[in-house]
């Protein structure tokens, strides 16, 4: 009988035991205007002058919608995946993407905190470090007793838009009715304190989940497990809310595979009746792993010596008691990028924390949607949904 894969999130007993592995490989609108100047043929940094209107070629989750130029000069344009955004409307006031509040001096000494499956001390995050973090949260409806009990907690995501969520496809309901998303949390508690900014979280209402085409999950199969959740309003952006880097494409590799971390509120063990999820956020510092390499130390588990991982996922972990288990699904899996960043290291999400054998188990690693396979996808579903 084949075991049941463990996906990171929140999922009831019913479906997490229906899952039974044997995993088979089976625009944004534009101001169209005739350039005055020939744009230059590299994009890097530089600034592209079209009838008195300066522009900069970045990635167009940085530039606020409906602020791009049309670049049509036969001299060159913005690379693929970049838009020429008006300058004004670069996003550089949360300082770009993929920064997030440096730690304060001193942590306070009764500042104790409950682990994330991590056995060394070094789980605990402060308020803003990982500013793009959110949770989607659901309204449960007991449909047998009528009671209704609001903002439970489903899973994680990650803030690649003021408009757009990424997370794992099998978190998300297709009722966007029942879905919303909460930013700027640290402490999923929330109390109302206005005076107090590390509990001053926003909740914003969905519009539209969008779902990878190639999305596959039955009792034996899951794969592509990417989906972008759009928001009803577009988010305003503040040093501790702000978005993580994606990849440009598939083979962007100017990152740290051995300087990686996960961020979520799941459990800190794959017990449910010993281990329960985190009030404030956690972190698992990670390294990446070659998918073949992954793939043979799965095969040693009880997935079998047939098992072929699918070419969306990527792997990372597999020291004991450092993993990302039941409730951190649809977090994001990032890495600091390459480069000298100061006091504070830039980061770039590589993958979506999706499913695993246990948590935090010897030479098992966690299994992780690959945010860069499926770029191209995200990416156009970006340029399509920040063009309304």
């Amino acid at each position: 009988m084949w075991p049941s894969l463990n996906l990171r999130c929140t999922l009831s007993l019913h479906t997490i035991i229906a899952l039974v592995v044997a995993l088979a490989v089976v625009v944004v609108v534009v101001i169209a205007v005739r350039p005055t100047i020939a744009a230059p043929k590299s994009d890097g940094d530089a600034t592209i002058s079209i009838d008195g209107q300066h522009c900069k070629c970045v990635p167009f989750n940085l530039c606020w919608s409906n602020n791009t130029v049309n670049v049509t000069s036969s001299e060159g344009s913005c690379s693929s995946n970049k838009v020429c955004c008006i300058n004004e409307y670069v996003n550089n006031n949360v300082r770009s993407c993929g920064i997030g509040i440096s730690p304060p001096n001193t942590i306070n000494s009764d500042n104790i905190r409950p682990r994330i499956i991590n056995f060394e001390d070094n789980s605990n995050t402060h308020f803003g470090q990982f500013p793009w973090m959110v949770a989607i949260l659901k309204t449960d409806i007991n449909h047998e007793t009528g009671i209704t009990t609001e903002n439970v907690f489903v899973c994680g995501g990650s803030l690649i838009h003021p408009r757009v969520v990424l997370t794992a496809a099998h978190c998300v309901s297709k009722d966007v009715k029942l879905i919303k998303v909460r930013v700027g949390v640290w402490d999923t508690q929330c109390p109302n304190d206005e005076e107090n900014s590390k509990n001053s979280c926003e909740d914003f209402g969905v519009s539209k989940i969008v779902y990878h085409p190639n999305y596959y999950y039955d009792d034996s199969t899951i794969r592509n497990d990417v989906a972008l959740v759009e928001l009803e309003s577009e988010i305003i952006l503040h040093p501790h809310i702000s978005i993580i880097c994606i990849p440009d494409n598939e083979n962007q590799t100017n990152y740290d595979p051995q300087s990686c971390v996960s961020t979520g509120w799941g459990q800190n063990g794959y017990e449910p009746s010993i281990y329960g999820p985190q009030t404030e956020l956690k972190k698992a510092e990670l390294s990446l792993i070659p998918n073949d390499l992954c793939q043979q130390k799965l095969r040693t588990t009880v997935l079998g010596a047939n098992f072929v991982l699918h070419e969306s996922f990527l792997c990372a972990g597999g020291i004991t008691g450092v993993d990302t288990c039941k409730g951190d699904g649809g977090g994001p899996l990032i890495c600091a990028m390459k480069g000298d960043q100061g006091k504070s290291k830039k980061y770039i999400q590589v993958g979506i924390v999706s499913w695993g054998i246990g948590c935090g188990d010897e030479n098992i690693p966690g299994v992780y949607s690959s945010v860069a396979v499926n770029s191209q996808w995200i990416n156009d579903e970006l340029k399509t949904i920040t063009s309304k």
